[in-house]
């Protein structure tokens, strides 16, 4: 079946592409053959920054300064080879296919995309014979407004399948438009072995390992205060201009690749990323979850969730009363992790079974 993914991927952040591999790669091993949407709004180019905005016009320009994933998409999970950049080109000329997949990530979240429901991202576009689905579709822990839930109403039910990442997520669904979604896995979890994508990139001795997918004093304070105790030095994800105002020392990976093998090599991991949890608890390793807080806050609800079904609540540190040193605290039942992945997995794995026959 020819499948074509409309998600969030080439934004600069590695979690999106992490997740756009890795639904393409489940769904190539199953037999179908899918390719990512290269759909980027305005509000998506705006995200990615002024400098990475200008290296889409300037692709020359070393894209390694700022942290990019240039071209990684292209190698392990291949575009339609059209790019869109507004909602109206994709309803104009829409990529054929057998079946539209929308999802992972925080698509449906309207604080990313300028304040508004893009239908774009529940696929009101193309042929309506073509098979719409949403997988692991993300609100990223916002509430709709009153005027967003009436569009998004008629845009959910226009879909043939729904499923979403979390249980708030189903929640929203719910409320909205009366119908049921699935909960499933986010599809970084769909991939159990990312040995043929992960470089085997060791830093020199032992290492705590910070990846704050958003920068905060919280997560540089904890990472710090971890490292220090441990007597470990501090590797920081960072693609920041000033490099010494990062903890430790900044590390640029020059791909996703490399990105994943700084997780796999860490001693420790100190986050306050969804798909950098994610990664830990595939390559097992120690990790703390350090909350956002204010505005953002609503962003840790899909990392509580996580947490909580796999029975690791305590890893989440907190600033009012267990700080970082307190959630590194006891062993993590790496067998408990696996059969709670693979719990989900199975189910996931159904839910696309049934949506895709």
């Amino acid at each position: 079946m020819k499948i074509k993914i409309l998600t969030f991927f080439n934004v600069g952040n590695p979690g999106a592409d992490l997740q756009a591999y890795a639904l393409c790669r489940y769904l190539s091993q199953e037999g179908h053959e899918p390719e990512l949407i290269d759909y980027r709004p305005q509000a998506i180019r705006q995200a990615k920054g002024p400098v990475a905005g200008l290296a889409d016009s300037l692709p020359f320009l070393p894209k390694r300064l700022w942290g990019a994933y240039p071209g990684f998409h292209r190698d392990v999970c291949p575009d339609t080879g059209q790019r869109y950049e507004e909602y109206a080109q994709l309803r104009h000329d829409p990529p054929p296919a057998d079946a539209y997949i929308c999802g992972s990530d925080q698509i449906w979240n309207p604080k990313l995309l300028g304040g508004r429901v893009d239908p774009a991202y529940y696929l009101d576009f193309g042929p309506d014979r073509i098979r719409r689905i949403s997988y692991a579709a993300s609100f990223g822990g916002t509430t709709l407004s009153a005027d967003q839930r009436d569009d998004a109403r008629q845009l959910l039910q226009k879909l043939d399948y729904i499923s979403v990442r979390e249980k708030s997520g189903a929640e929203q669904v719910r409320d909205i438009c009366g119908r049921e979604a699935a909960i499933t896995v986010d599809p970084a979890i769909l991939v159990e072995d990312y040995g043929p994508v992960c470089a085997n990139n060791r830093e020199p001795g032992s290492y705590f390992l910070l990846y704050p997918v958003v920068k905060t004093k919280e997560a540089y304070t904890a990472a710090l205060r971890a490292a220090r105790a441990a007597g470990k030095p501090l590797l920081t994800i960072a693609s920041s201009l000033r490099p010494w105002s990062v903890p430790g020392r900044p590390v640029r990976p020059r791909g996703l690749a490399e990105w994943l093998g700084l997780f796999k090599n860490a001693d420790c991991v100190i986050t306050n990323s969804y798909h950098g949890t994610i990664c830990a608890l595939h390559f097992h390793r120690p990790f703390v979850v350090v909350p956002l807080s204010g505005d953002i806050s609503s962003r840790n609800v899909r990392l509580e969730e996580l947490c909580a079904a796999l029975g690791l609540e305590e890893r989440v540190a907190d600033g009012a009363g267990k700080d970082v040193k307190d959630a590194m605290k006891g062993r993590i039942s790496w067998q408990q992790v696996e059969k709670g992945f693979a719990e989900k997995r199975e189910h996931s794995k159904a839910f696309l079974r049934e949506a895709l026959s």
